[in-house]
């Protein structure tokens, strides 16, 4: 089931589209009709699942909240008909209930939920890892193209195959160090793209190569605090679909009235989202191109006439590895 239909039987058609929907667009980049609700929405999936009704969750959360103490630690949360039963069968149907929503949020929640920044930027993380593991050892800008693991499983080491900025094929092999296992962070496209192989024999990812990375661009625009008055003291906006062919952005979020060390002295920073499953041509368009769209839709909404003192632009199409 889609987002957009299991938030509309729950909450009804208007909330689906006026204030979830926006947040789901905002967070994903498409819209919810394109979203699974058993991955977009994992608490509230998994709470229809143990009690059918996300009110009568909520009821019960309220009420064995303060029997939960009492239960044994949570395990591993798998939503069936037959565990529903079996989970904890000594226990009061609706304390039961609880320690199944527990256990789902255990596995489900990879967050706090707070918004949170880099105060010097996302350098932070290249400096710290830097720092850790030696400036030797850390390279920018080499796209990854293969990956190849030597050994049996319990003593091996991983090789992994990069593109130098000339375009030749550079190979680093890690000599003194061994690792149980490479962590990727890329789009799946990408991922798709490179030559995995153990012990010589290539592995094939057919899957992965079917899983759309949406485009995207995110615009950063600096103001002058004088000409960003109108700026509401808030986190920001999401917009929702059906105003899509109105306005361009996705969303946007007033980066210095969250987070004030954003920004220099005197100066406002807003962040706004461009493209996505609703509008992908845009978000192949020029810096100035978009930041007229931006400024259109900040003018109407939010009442910024002047131009922006700054700009910058992320790069629209996914990043490579």
């Amino acid at each position: 089931e889609n987002a957009e239909s299991f938030l509309s039987r729950h909450y009804g058609g208007e909330a689906a589209q006026y204030v979830f929907g926006p947040a789901l667009s905002a967070k994903y980049a498409a819209d919810p009709h394109a979203l699974a609700a058993k991955y977009a929405l994992p608490e509230l999936w998994a709470a229809e699942q143990c009690f059918g009704s996300l009110a009568l969750a909520a009821t019960v959360k309220g009420v064995g909240s303060k029997f939960a103490k009492l239960l044994p630690p949570p395990q591993s949360f798998q939503p069936n008909r037959r565990r529903r039963r079996d989970l904890h069968p000594n226990l009061h149907p609706k304390v039961r209930g609880v320690r199944m929503l527990e256990e789902s949020r255990s596995v489900t929640r990879h967050s706090t939920g707070l918004p949170f920044t880099f105060k010097a930027g996302l350098s932070s993380i290249t400096t710290a890892m830097t720092a850790r593991i030696g400036k030797q050892n850390f390279m920018l800008g080499l796209p990854v193209v293969s990956l190849e693991y030597c050994g049996d499983g319990v003593d091996g080491s991983w090789k992994v195959g990069v593109r130098a900025p000339d375009g030749s094929a550079v190979a680093k092999q890690h000599r003194r160090e061994k690792f149980d296992a490479v962590v990727l962070a890329l789009p799946a496209a990408s991922l798709a793209s490179l030559r995995i192989s153990s012990n010589g024999q290539a592995t094939s990812l057919p899957r992965v190569s079917a899983v759309e990375s949406l485009p995207l661009s995110v615009l950063l625009l600096g103001f002058k605090d004088e000409d960003a008055k109108s700026l509401p003291c808030t986190a920001g906006f999401a917009v929702p679909a059906m105003e899509g062919g109105r306005l361009s952005s996705i969303a946007c979020q007033f980066t210095s009235k969250m987070f004030a060390f954003r920004a220099p002295a005197g100066y406002s920073t807003v962040t706004l989202l461009l493209g996505g499953d609703r509008q992908r041509d845009r978000a192949f368009k020029s810096r100035i191109e978009l930041e007229n769209l931006a400024m259109a839709d900040l003018r109407q909404l939010v009442g910024v006439t002047s131009r922006p003192a700054a700009a910058c632009m992320g790069a629209a199409e996914p990043p490579i590895a």
